[in-house]
């Protein structure tokens, strides 16, 4: 699959065509949609709402909560984080038991970001760039905070209006003093995908975690 494919302007009449032939049209009908003029960009935020997740909302608030009470803790829901987890790393290519969900973004963000770097105590930079999502870079700044300011923040600019950042600039970016490299895979400004073979490979091999 291309990474990063052309964009390519086609005007309304081509965007429609287009989606008369998008063979993922028809999941359009699986999500609550009230106002059907909504075009919803959203979804890196909160999604549309799929229509089974009501029922399955229900089943676990009707009958799992409601009648099986404390017991829920033994049918299923002490596993859940755990088996999500393997549901979306299969989606990454990731083997059983190396994702798990927990918490939210921000949280589980902080945690991984302030255990680099206690994992790399004689580093003190930390790489990032202008793409990256606001938060993000709030949770960063907190995380250098709580360790008394002794590290820094590089941000890998973009030259074509934060569209885009070159995997150059990022290699370069990254030194034998830096303890992580912290990226979007995909950028919410402009959807572009990273290529993290390479920026792992960059980062690993200067002793930086990712």
């Amino acid at each position: 699959m291309q990474a990063n494919p052309p964009l390519v302007s086609a005007g309304r009449a081509g965007a429609i065509a287009a989606d008369r032939t998008d063979p993922l049209a028809p999941l359009r009908e699986q999500f609550v949609i009230t106002d059907p003029t909504v075009v919803y960009f959203d979804g890196n935020s909160l999604g549309r709402l799929p229509k089974q997740t009501i029922g399955h909302l229900q089943h676990v608030i009707n009958a799992e909560w409601g009648d099986g009470l404390i017991r829920g803790w033994g049918r299923g829901w002490y596993e859940a984080p755990q088996r999500v987890g393997d549901k979306i790393g299969a989606l990454l290519g990731a083997a059983a038991g190396q994702v798990i969900a927990c918490d939210s973004t921000s949280v589980n963000l902080y945690k991984a970001v302030m255990a680099a770097l206690a994992a790399r105590p004689g580093r003190h930079a930390i790489v990032s760039d202008a793409l990256n999502f606001p938060s993000d870079l709030y949770v960063i700044q907190g995380a250098i905070a709580q360790y008394g300011n002794v590290h820094t923040l590089s941000l890998v600019p973009s030259h074509d209006a934060e569209l885009t950042v070159d995997l150059a600039d990022v290699e370069a970016a990254i030194t034998t003093d830096t303890a992580v490299v912290l990226l979007s895979h995909v950028t919410f400004k402009s959807g572009y995908i990273y290529d993290m073979q390479r920026i792992t490979a960059a980062a690993h091999a200067r002793g930086a975690l990712v």
